[in-house]
């Protein structure tokens, strides 16, 4: 969980999450991303609950980028980002939990 302080109310247009997945390295795509948003940083409202659609076997290592609207005024943001809950039973680790890279999150004014 990240929470991100804006240090004032200002209207925000999206969240864009980057991550990479790489499947061999056991680097899969997140299994869900929840954005919560807040003014007092102790009161949230939750903005989305995306399911994220696993790799398939086969997949390329590659970037990803996971766009969430929001159109609301707030000063906190609170990225939750789960991973798989295994890996797939394709997968030579199978049953054994991934890893999520996440390497930049870009809030859109």
């Amino acid at each position: 969980m990240i929470v991100i302080d804006m240090s004032h109310a200002a209207p925000k247009r999206a969240v864009i999450l980057s991550t990479l997945t790489s499947p061999g390295s056991w680097i899969m795509n997140p299994g869900s991303i929840t954005t919560e948003y807040s003014n007092d940083g102790e009161n949230w409202e939750l903005k989305e609950n995306i399911e994220i659609i696993p790799v398939n076997e086969g997949d390329p290592t590659k970037k990803q980028h996971y766009y969430v609207g929001m159109r609301d005024f707030y000063r906190y943001l609170k990225v939750t980002i789960s991973p798989m809950k295994s890996l797939p039973d394709w997968h030579s680790g199978s049953g054994q939990p991934g890893w999520v890279f996440i390497d930049e999150i870009i809030i859109q004014r």
